[in-house]
This record gives C-alpha cells, structure tokens and sequence, in this order.
C-alpha cells in the first residue's frame, strides 16, 4: 500500500491506468507483508458462527408461510363473492 501512494502522490498525472493498477499494488504490498499469508490461513480455518442467520431464516420461513396462507385464504374469499355478486 505503500508504494501504491507514493506512486500516487509522485506522480498523478502520467498514471491514467492508476485505477487498475492500484489493486495490483495493494495486493503484492499485502503478500510481502510479514503475517499476512499466516493472517488468511488463519481466517480461512475459521468456523463462522451462522446461527443468527438461520433464526433469521427460520422466522421469515414461518412468515412466508403465514403470508401465503393469507393471500390463499383472500383468493378463496375473492373466488366466493365473484360467485355470489353473478348470480
């Protein structure tokens, strides 16, 4: 990250491509910093806890359910009062 800002403040306007060079250089600056390869391996063997996200889930299950029952409910109701006002 470094280079990548001093790159950019010694010279902003040869650098039109900066845009996509300047991920680039973020990434090789974060491979050569000492523990960032042991900092990934160590997030990637992580347990990501997800229980929220499946309460979460299960509520909007039992909600989509209570919902569909309704607007079922509302077509049956809708289906008997076209019936009654044709006849």
């Amino acid at each position: 990250m470094v280079k990548a800002v001093r790159l950019f403040r010694f010279n902003p306007g040869r650098l039109p491509f900066l845009p996509d060079l300047l991920p680039k250089l973020l990434i090789m600056d974060m491979i050569t910093l000492d523990g960032f390869n042991d900092f990934i391996f160590k997030r990637m063997n992580e347990k990501v806890d997800v229980s929220a996200l499946e309460k979460e889930r299960e509520q909007l299950r039992r909600q989509l359910a209570q919902v569909s029952g309704a607007k079922t409910k509302l077509n049956q109701m809708r289906n008997v009062c076209q019936a009654f006002w044709k006849s």
